[in-house]
């Protein structure tokens, strides 16, 4: 697998078409100033909120407030009780909404709570994209925005206070998709305590593979509007021994140092390998997406090798074929969250706070394995959109290119 590749970006914009899939795409959600007290009869509610924001938190919006999180309540949700909590993250370019537009997640949850197991409350909040800029799930370095304090400090309290659920670890799951699928492993490895079990599907599990190069990718990319991480996000992209934020939200950083250990295996992880023939069909006219989930599948190769030198098991759900589109999300979505659920636990009467659990200090930078890794990644646009083959990967003024390495 010594192969080596370079693929020149012939331009810089992109236009993401995405379709709507599910039945319920169209309606209109209301947007209220708290849940129901319960959801009546057998579908499940969804809901709009626009949680409070504390002075000094800013998570800004555009045409749809950054603060809005959509909610699937469980059919005969009756306010708190045993149910679960899964906080569901959205990719670049989309917004809470997505998910509920682009799969069936909807009739999934009441899928799950027909049966005997358990029944989850499902939160999709605004991570930035579609209505704003991407977020990255996390506190920008130049102190503009904070997603990561929002989401965490902010909404899973009012989470806990308003829907009396994810009051405990062994009840709160967390799991995204592509830049989502990032954010669900950064912050299950940078809140371990938070979180019983993750899920990434198609994510970007490494976000600095050759530094500094990579990062200089990022920036590039960024300043021409294409949404990948920057130095305002994450901090300077100088030297290795230099990019302290990088490796701090970097799951592949989180994995050497063996973060993961306090989930006991109870990470899930799906991408395709990028190529056509996959099980949930192909997009022949969108050529761009095999590129995407291609380079994907390789960044995430750094992240099981991580994960290997570290001992640290894990579930991968991964697939051969398959391209950066909504089918396989949705459908990784299906094949992990009973899983995760089956690990969950009703939180004790008496818990008041969540459980802590010390994770080990993840290294400012790993200088070896950055030399290993001479490659920088693509960045992703809308997800589930069409994807111009030449946004692909970038050409930074150094030419980065991507290196296959050999499988783990």
């Amino acid at each position: 697998m010594g192969r080596f590749f370079v693929v020149i970006a012939t331009g810089l914009a992109v236009v993401a078409a995405v379709a709507p899939a599910s039945a319920g795409a169209g309606e209109t959600v209301p947007v209220v100033g708290a849940p129901p007290p319960r959801c009546a009869g057998p579908a499940t509610c969804v809901i709009d909120v626009d949680v409070p924001v504390p002075d000094g938190i800013t998570v800004p919006g555009g045409e749809r407030p950054g603060n809005r999180v959509r909610i699937i309540l469980p059919p005969g949700y009756e306010g708190g009780g045993d149910h679960p909590l899964l906080l569901l993250l959205h990719g670049a370019g989309d917004g809470s909404e997505t998910w509920t537009q682009n799969t069936d997640v909807e009739e999934f949850v009441a899928e799950l709570c027909a049966t005997d197991g358990p029944c989850p409350v499902v939160v999709m909040p605004d991570g930035g994209g579609k209505h704003s800029e991407t977020g990255w799930y996390t506190d920008w370095d130049d102190g503009s925005r904070q997603w990561e304090t929002f989401h965490i400090d902010v909404l899973l309290p009012w989470v806990r206070d308003v829907l009396g659920v994810g009051r405990c670890r062994e009840s709160t799951l967390v799991a995204g998709l592509s830049m989502g699928g990032f954010g669900a492993f950064s912050y299950a490895g940078r809140h371990a305590d938070l979180f019983v079990a993750a899920a990434s599907f198609s994510g970007f599990l490494d976000i600095r593979p050759a530094p500094p190069l990579s990062t200089l990718g990022f920036q590039f990319a960024q300043d021409n509007g294409l949404g990948a991480p920057t130095e305002d996000m994450f901090g300077p992209a100088g030297p290795p021994t230099e990019q302290d934020g990088w490796a701090e939200h970097n799951p592949t950083d989180m994995a050497r140092a063996g973060v993961y250990d306090a989930f006991d295996g109870n990470l899930w992880l799906a991408t395709g390998s990028g190529t056509p023939g996959g099980p949930e069909g192909d997009e022949p006219d969108n050529p761009g997406s095999y590129g995407v989930e291609a380079f994907i599948f390789e960044l995430n190769q750094n992240f099981r090798l991580a994960m290997a030198q570290a001992g640290s098991p894990f579930v991968d759900q991964s697939y051969v074929g398959g391209n950066h589109a909504w089918p396989y999300w949705q459908a990784a979505l299906r094949a992990a969250l009973p899983d995760m659920l089956d690990v969950t636990e009703p939180c004790a009467a008496s818990d008041a706070a969540v459980e802590t659990v010390t994770a080990p200090v993840v290294p400012a930078a790993d200088p070896v394995s950055a030399t290993a890794r001479p490659s920088s990644p693509p960045v992703l646009p809308a997800t589930g959109g069409n994807i111009p083959l030449g946004a692909v990967v970038l050409l930074t003024a150094a030419l980065l290119g991507v290196r296959s390495r050999r499988r783990v």
